[in-house]
């Protein structure tokens, strides 16, 4: 017997048709000499569609449980604004389904023919939470995940060339112009300002 269910809510007639559509996420890429390649990816998100109706309280279609056509069609509206995933259950098919969902469409209408009764197209979208979650920085603190900076050896010594200012060198080299007077005295420096090409400075 098929019985399917989306969250608490039981749908009383099953569907002629359920649909499960799904998509693989592969990317495919053109290569300079080897043409174009796939890469694999995770496959997107399944989605499910159908329709049926719910009958009028007191119908003999409506099984022990199932929701009468009022109660039904408030149901769906609601998970629609809802921002919770729903269990979606499909037993007693070929193929059965359990899954979290989101819905992601719907259609409600009242047909003249079938007083009382509610008509309903639905599509679902399969849920997916996220592996993890980025947590912003408390204020005042480093940012978290930042590339590690590349540290950077300090050679022993620096040959001079054309162009280079002693300050400049302790910029480059020790990370702050101002330490330029820590160069003048290690390499016994009178003027910091004449230095000149081809000398050797002392890091």
């Amino acid at each position: 017997m098929t019985a399917i269910y989306l969250g608490t809510l039981q749908f009383p007639v099953p569907p002629e048709q359920l649909t499960l559509r799904g998509e693989a996420g592969h990317r495919r890429v053109t290569l300079w000499e080897t043409g174009e390649v796939t890469q694999l990816r995770s496959a997107k998100q399944r989605v499910i569609e159908f329709s049926s109706f719910f009958p009028p309280e007191g119908s003999r279609l409506l099984p022990q449980g199932g929701a009468p056509a009022a109660a039904g069609g408030k149901a769906l509206l609601g998970m629609l604004q809802d921002k919770k995933p729903q269990l979606f259950v499909a037993a007693g098919v070929a193929n059965p389904i359990s899954m979290q969902v989101t819905v992601e469409g719907l259609r409600l209408w009242e047909d003249a023919g079938d007083p009382g009764s509610v008509g309903f197209w639905l599509r679902l979208q399969e849920y997916r939470q996220a592996a993890a979650s980025v947590q912003p920085a408390a204020s005042g603190s480093a940012l978290q995940g930042t590339p590690r900076e590349i540290a950077r050896e300090t050679p022993e010594a620096y040959t001079v060339v054309k162009g280079d200012t002693l300050w400049g060198i302790a910029k480059r080299f020790l990370g702050s112009g101002g330490r330029y007077k820590e160069l003048a005295a290690k390499n016994k420096l009178a003027n910091p300002n004449l230095i000149f090409p081809g000398q050797k400075i002392i890091l």
